[in-house]
């Protein structure tokens, strides 16, 4: 009789125990789920390669010195010259990202192959002896820079920016006028060096991963620009040749976060 009550006093305390545990999870409620992954963010240094298209866009134009006043209207004061190609190569910069707002630097160097070349042959006046003239003018861009500051809104994996800054870039210039036949006189010029100006545009990122971004941007630039002389050696005629080094480029790469 002493076992039986002693048995049934035991059940009774462990009843009561899973009771008590029971109504103390209900107090504390369900486990918390995990949180969830936190958004990308844009905040760092990035290193990356790019390539596209880039063009100029500008025809150069013609003045003379020491050229016969009723000559002067039978030249050429400007020909049709355009001239476009590929760009390759590396970027680097640092972004910060404050709530959505992304702001940072990039730069870049590029290997470029686009110039352009143009050629016009005016056909003289026969009736007076003019003779027929071949008027040549080519330009070539060896590599492109840029120093930019960027800015714009992060929608987690994707970065939309507006960036502006320096633009630098290597130019050959030349330009010729032949007369025909060939050995019968000719003005010849030609320069070359770097030139600076500005560059503006756009463009969107976004994060494939933690560490790789996908990215696509255009830029429009203006260098300045480039002129020469062209003269003969002991003739007092020369052309001057002005080019408008200006266009667009438009291109995308694969950065590395850090």
């Amino acid at each position: 009789m002493l076992a039986r009550w002693s048995t049934r006093n035991i059940l009774a305390a462990a009843l009561a125990a899973l009771s008590t545990q029971a109504h103390a999870t209900d107090l504390i409620g369900p486990e918390p789920a995990l949180a969830p992954d936190p958004t990308f963010n844009w905040t760092g240094f990035h290193a990356g390669i790019n390539g596209g298209y880039g063009y100029n866009d500008d025809n150069p134009s013609y003045a003379y010195t020491d050229v016969p006043s009723f000559v002067v209207p039978l030249l050429p004061n400007s020909i049709d010259l355009s001239g476009d190609g590929g760009i390759v190569g590396g970027t680097f910069g640092f972004d910060r990202q404050m709530s959505r707002l992304v702001f940072g630097v990039e730069g870049d160097v590029s290997r470029t192959n686009f110039g352009g070349n143009a050629k016009f042959l005016n056909p003289g006046e026969p009736s007076f002896g003019f003779p027929e003239i071949e008027f040549a003018t080519s330009y070539d861009m060896d590599w492109f820079s840029t120093i930019r500051g960027r800015a714009g809104l992060a929608f987690d994996r994707l970065f939309v920016y507006g960036t502006g800054g320096l633009a630098i870039a290597d130019i050959s210039f030349r330009s010729s006028a032949t007369v025909r036949p060939p050995g019968s006189g000719f003005l010849v010029g030609s320069d070359s060096g770097t030139m600076a100006g500005w560059t503006a545009g756009g463009g969107g990122e976004f994060a494939l991963a933690q560490h790789v971004t996908l990215k696509a941007e255009a830029l429009y630039y203006d260098l300045g620009q480039a002129s020469l002389t062209a003269r003969e050696a002991g003739n007092p005629s020369s052309q001057q040749v002005e080019l408008d080094i200006a266009g667009a480029i438009v291109r995308g790469g694969i950065d590395y976060k850090f």
